[in-house]
Parts: C-alpha cells; structure tokens; sequence
C-alpha cells in the first residue's frame, strides 16, 4: 500500500482563507477530504465538486466546544451541515471506545481517522468494535502540519525519503498553516495574541506569512506532484473502495 490522501481539516478558518485553497485544488485538479467544523458559505461551496473533494467531520468533543454541550448534541448538529457523513476526525484527537461506539453505533459513521502515527512505516487500516456486530474502521494518519512544526527539524519538502516509505499516508492541513506558510509555530502563535481569529482577512495576514520553506510550500508542492501524476491522488473515499476491491 502506497496510497497519499491530502485531508484539510477547516477549523473554524474564515471562508477568505478555505476560498483560496479551493481554488488552488480546483486549477490543479487536485482531490482532498474535508473534515468540517462548521458551516459557511465556502463550506457549502465544497458540495458543488463531488468529483474533486468530500466531506467529513470534525467534531470538538472537549468540555469548552462550541458546538453542543455534549457529543450526540455535537454529532447532530455537525450532521446538519455534512447530512450521511461517513467519515470523522475529532478535534484535537479526543478519543475514548464510549465516543468511538456513540458515533458508530447511534450516527452511523464508518470511518475514524483521529489516530496520529507520524514518523510510522507501513501504516494499514484496521478495524475495532466497540459496539456488538458493528466494526468502525480506522484509518491511522501518517503526518499534521502543527505535528511536524514541533519536531526539532521539520521535513518540509515531499521529496524527502521518509515520505516515500511503504504504508498508508494520509496529510492533514490546517488552512491557517497552509496561508501563513508556518515554518514553526511562532508566527501562528504571534498572530492569534495580535489579530482576532478567526475573524482576520486574508489582508492582515500578509505580514505574519512566512517566507521561506513552510507548511504552504508543501501543500504546494505535494499538490503539484498530485498534478502532474507523479503520485497517485484520491479522496478516503476513493481509498476505501481500493482496498474493498484488494479484499
């Protein structure tokens, strides 16, 4: 299994910023998974390519979420937005099997990807039941952007052997980090304590940008391997019915 997924998890971006990445993955034809905080008008815009990207969930099951006071509120009010959603990553990796069994027992959600393996070979699906006869698969994820800003020497170029080896690899962005270009987290950490996000425009984040190699030079760079065809390019979807088919 040599499969690369790009996933974009929004968290709460304003739409100024999701605008400019989707339209980035429109020109280059380029699909990604999205897992969804919120709605908005760029959100809703994300339906009208089927073809190219695909919606998830992104639910905050921590104690100060602002969007339930508790995980079923949360899971129904997230499905509004994404309706048979089948896919799910929670915010900040909350995790637990009584979460895990809620969301696939009671939402019929089939697919978790909320189990960071950065840095891990030979990555594989697997699947757990934490409710009697019904299996949700889980799809580990081989790198995140605010992950790898925090290693003491980030791999921020797509050419780098370690993203070659063998396993499943799904990337997940930030669109903040992918606008900001974030080299480390210093710049990011700067511009929360000056600007209000995430009510900022795309204008007054110009001068937090970062200028060398960073979170948005690889997010374009691996768009442009995907482009060209140099790796093979699919949403979860797409892997899913891959390996159904390798059964």
């Amino acid at each position: 299994m040599d499969d690369f997924i790009i996933t974009i998890d929004t968290d709460w971006a304003p739409d100024e910023i999701i605008s400019q990445i989707v339209d980035e993955l429109i020109k280059a034809k380029v699909k990604a998974t999205w897992f969804i905080t919120n709605d908005s008008q760029e959100v809703q815009r994300l339906k009208n390519y089927p073809n190219l990207f695909e919606l998830g969930l992104h639910p905050n099951f921590s104690e100060e979420s602002t969007q339930g006071s508790e995980p079923r509120e949360i899971m129904k009010s997230l499905l509004k937005v994404v309706p048979n959603a089948k896919f799910l990553r929670s915010h900040s990796l909350v995790q637990s099997s009584s979460l895990l069994k809620i969301i696939r027992e009671e939402f019929n959600i089939l697919y978790d990807v909320s189990l960071l393996m950065p840095h891990t070979t030979d990555l594989r699906p697997h699947q757990v039941f934490f409710s009697k006869n019904k299996g949700l698969i889980r799809l580990p994820y081989f790198w995140e952007d605010d992950e790898e800003l925090n290693r003491p020497t980030p791999i921020l170029t797509i050419k780098h052997p370690y993203y070659h080896q063998p396993g499943l690899k799904i990337f997940n962005f930030h669109p903040i980090h992918i606008v900001l270009n974030s080299g480390s987290l210093d710049n990011y950490e700067k511009m929360k304590a000056d600007v209000n996000y995430p009510k900022v425009s795309l204008r007054e984040l110009n001068s937090y940008v970062f200028e060398g190699r960073g979170i948005g030079t690889f997010f374009q760079e691996l768009v442009e391997e995907f482009s060209k065809g140099k790796l093979f390019n699919q949403t979860m979807s797409g892997l899913v019915v891959k390996l159904e088919k390798e059964k």
